[in-house]
């Protein structure tokens, strides 16, 4: 029995020990109580704001890529040898201008040129008509308009290239082309008095009402082409002179009066009144 009670009581003086010892956990609720009031006081954490999302990313297709860099490419190519050829066709290189035109060159291309001429209207401006008539025979169009809306037939009218006008009238279907002032070619050619130009031109079906109204100042013969008389208009007769009016007054009563008295006069008045004969006129009477 007293060996257990020895047992017992060495336990207890084991386990008081350790009772003694504060609990950590209670340690650590006594730090963070005490850390509070600080932890109270600090700043808050910056926000985080989340980044944008990241643009789709497009995928180019290979191929359509290639397309159109090829095609960029072949554009390029394209008005390098429209300018090549319009190089050509100012020194007049048939052999060049040839094989350009067989490469694929455009003979009306107007971008090579400042005012969009085409091959054919500078060689008009240049008053070039070989080099012209050369175009002409490669299908060049008398109808392709520059920046101000000219053709090139405008410019052979306006340069008085009559060979030239003509073999572009037997291709050329805009007759009423004009500059940027709006003076069209056929008034263009009355002004200057080009009679075989204009003669060309109506025969070809070219309109104009101001070249018709400038005809009527034109030489005789530009006259005649629009039917203007040459005989001036006759004048009108004088209009006859206003009737005098007849002044009518009435008769007074001395008048009505006068008038029986002297119808009544005796002969021996009448005789008192006439004068009297001289000798000489009486013997000439009587024949003496």
């Amino acid at each position: 029995m007293f060996k257990r009670v020895t047992t017992f009581v060495g336990l207890l003086a084991l386990i008081h020990p350790i009772a003694a010892q504060p609990s950590p956990s209670v340690e650590s609720s006594a730090v963070e109580t005490k850390a509070t009031p600080a932890a109270a006081t600090a700043p808050s954490p910056p926000v985080r704001v989340s980044p944008p999302p990241a643009p789709p990313v497009v995928r180019v297709d290979p191929g359509t890529d290639t397309a159109r860099r090829l095609a960029e490419e072949k554009e390029a190519s394209k008005q390098q040898l429209n300018r090549d050829f319009l190089d050509a066709c100012r020194h007049f290189n048939k052999t060049k201008i040839e094989a350009l035109l067989l490469q694929g060159a455009d003979i009306d291309d107007v971008t090579a040129s400042g005012p969009h001429w085409s091959a054919l209207a500078e060689a008009a401006v240049n008053r070039k008509s070989e080099l012209a008539l050369y175009l002409l025979s490669k299908r060049a169009s008398p109808d392709v308009a520059d920046n101000r809306g000219r053709t090139p037939l405008f410019h052979a009218v306006r340069y008085n290239l009559g060979t030239v006008v003509t073999e572009m009238l037997k291709t050329a279907k805009k007759l009423d082309s004009s500059d940027g002032d709006g003076i069209d070619m056929l008034t263009r050619a009355v002004w200057q008095e080009q009679t075989d130009m204009v003669k060309s031109l109506l025969a070809a079906g070219a309109k104009s009402p101001m070249a018709a109204s400038g005809a009527k100042s034109a030489s005789t013969d530009i006259r005649r082409l629009f039917g203007v008389s040459d005989q001036p208009a006759a004048a009108a007769p004088p209009s006859p002179p206003p009737a005098t009016p007849v002044a009518t007054r009435a008769a007074t009563p001395a008048t009505n009066v006068a008038t029986p008295l002297a119808s009544a006069a005796s002969p021996a008045a009448m005789t008192a009144e006439a004068p009297a004969e001289t000798p000489a006129a009486t013997s000439l009477y009587t024949g003496a």
